[in-house]
């Protein structure tokens, strides 16, 4: 994962005409998929979306869309596997409003960074995050 995040976000970047709506539609699977077993499907849908060259606005509400659309189908698989939530209701209030405070403080960052430092950043965190879940991966061979 770790190297398929600093490809896609270092790598050639293709024109984003060639992401066609069955390659959205099979990246969204395969990260959808991946996410039931993978703790960092969030890095790899972002350097997917990264991918289109969308403005900073377009780019984090596609995002925000994809996330919560694959959260929401993992809710509905654990819940039909007899996933039980309740036992952990207070916890997922408490991430639900860190993610609604982290929406706001974010949208607000948003509005006010440049588009060219916005891409650097991405580009940056994305790179610590792969190079985490690199070390990770081998600290546990």
């Amino acid at each position: 994962i770790a190297v398929f995040l600093l490809l896609m976000v270092w790598g050639l970047k293709p024109s984003p005409r060639e992401m066609s709506r069955p390659g959205r539609i099979i990246a969204g699977a395969l990260t959808t998929f991946l996410s039931m077993f993978v703790g960092a499907s969030g890095p790899m849908v972002a350097s997917v979306v990264y991918r289109n060259g969308y403005n900073k606005m377009t780019h984090t509400s596609t995002f925000a869309n994809c996330m919560t659309f694959q959260h929401s189908l993992k809710a509905v698989v654990f819940t039909m596997v007899g996933f039980s939530f309740w036992q952990w209701l207070p916890l997922v209030v408490a991430m639900i409003v860190s993610g609604a405070i982290g929406t706001w403080l974010g949208l607000k960052l948003l509005n006010r960074i440049p588009a060219d430092k916005f891409k650097l950043a991405f580009k940056l965190i994305l790179s610590v995050l792969a190079v985490r879940l690199l070390y990770q991966g081998i600290m546990n061979l």
